[in-house]
């Protein structure tokens, strides 16, 4: 599980805004070299947050693009300790949720357990989860619905949409070397037969994508156990 620490809850929509912002040279260089010492498999754009407030129900993001080589740079910082300008210590947006379908009156969630080689490897976690790429001034006003669906659906390999999305908060991680924001949320599903048609896919990211029925959500995240998920006659 991700180690989320709340920042910010009980708003109903999300407000963004592009802004502008260059890291010190110094910070630039050094992620710059980390980088090439322990290269990754992806160096392209995500968001960074500048600075984000709550005003009654609405939260407010002043984004801007960044590597995400400087992302994981900034993480080793932070984790380790190295020191780092205070207004270079930024943290990326990525969007993370809990994705269910209500069928019989049970309620069951999508859950997987990601591939090894990846990040959180080996760990089991909710879906989608996921980077928020860079969006430009065109799209910007659905750029935070966007980014839950486009992850929904690279994550399942599938057509999956929500039907409605409540936002849970906005909570940092702290799982040490991938320090980041996160927009926490509920995306209700209503196309039964597409979500259940899920349970034993295997992804790109994921061994295997699994239903588990609310009861059986804690025991499955302690234990890995598909013991109580979803048997498919369930759902008929």
């Amino acid at each position: 599980m991700k180690n989320y620490t709340l920042i910010a809850q009980d708003f109903e929509k999300v407000v963004c805004r592009l802004v502008d912002y260059t890291f010190s040279s110094e910070t630039l260089a050094a992620a710059e070299n980390y980088w090439k010492d322990n290269p990754g498999k992806f160096d392209g754009d995500i968001v960074g947050v500048k600075h984000f407030y709550q005003k009654n129900d609405v939260l407010y993001l002043d984004l801007f693009p960044m590597k995400f080589s400087v992302h994981r740079y900034i993480s080793r910082c932070i984790t380790e300790g190295i020191p780092l300008s205070e207004k270079d210590r930024i943290l990326p947006c990525c969007v993370c949720a809990i994705s269910y379908c209500v069928t019989h009156g049970i309620k069951y969630f999508l859950v997987a357990r990601k591939r090894e080689g990846h990040i959180d490897g080996g760990k089991i976690e909710t879906l989608p989860q996921g980077f928020c790429d860079a969006p430009d001034l065109f799209h910007l006003s659905q750029f935070v619905s966007s980014t839950f669906t486009r992850e929904l659906r690279e994550e399942t390999n599938s057509s999956l949409d929500y039907h409605s999305l409540t936002y849970l908060g906005l909570a940092t991680d702290d799982t040490p070397y991938n320090h980041e924001y996160a927009l926490l949320a509920a995306l209700e599903i209503t196309d039964t037969e597409l979500f259940f048609s899920l349970s034993g896919v295997s992804t790109y990211e994921h061994e295997e994508l699994v239903i588990v029925p609310e009861k059986d959500l804690d025991r499955f995240f302690r234990t890995g156990s598909h013991a109580s998920s979803l048997d498919n006659s369930q759902a008929a």
